[in-house]
């Protein structure tokens, strides 16, 4: 049974699967778009979406945390920068299914960033209540 266990099969040890998810982290990051399988996809979702939520803290903490999971200052640099046009909460990734690989018959899927929302802007001279 697969009782309270929060995290997707990926094979390996555990440091394993850290250093594979924070390479890939790094890769989405800086290219915007990768090709990777189905189920390495759906966790690097989850880790992608809590790494551009706490870069939108904007503290030093958070900078710390990120750069300690990304193990690259340049990417991280770019995160923030990039984490401030955010404005809705969550929905960061999106995981699009491929057909299945010749080699192995595993699932592939390609991972991308959304673009983030814009607020629309407000005129000045335009009250909201009307008469």
């Amino acid at each position: 049974m697969r009782h309270r266990k929060k995290y997707l099969k990926i094979k390996g040890s555990i440091s394993h699967r850290k250093a594979l998810l924070s390479n890939l982290a790094t890769e989405l990051f800086k290219h915007k778009t990768i090709k990777t399988t189905y189920v390495k996809a759906k966790a690097l979702s989850k880790l992608a979406e809590r790494l551009i939520t706490e870069a939108k803290k904007q503290t030093l903490a958070s900078h710390r945390n990120i750069i300690s999971n990304l193990h690259n200052k340049e990417v991280a640099k770019n995160l923030f920068e990039s984490a401030k046009g955010f404005i809705q909460k969550g929905g960061y990734t999106k995981v699009l299914k491929l057909p299945t690989r010749h080699g192995d018959n595993s699932q592939m899927a390609i991972i991308s960033l959304c673009e983030p929302k814009q607020t629309p802007p407000q005129n000045e001279g335009e009250s909201k209540t009307s008469s």
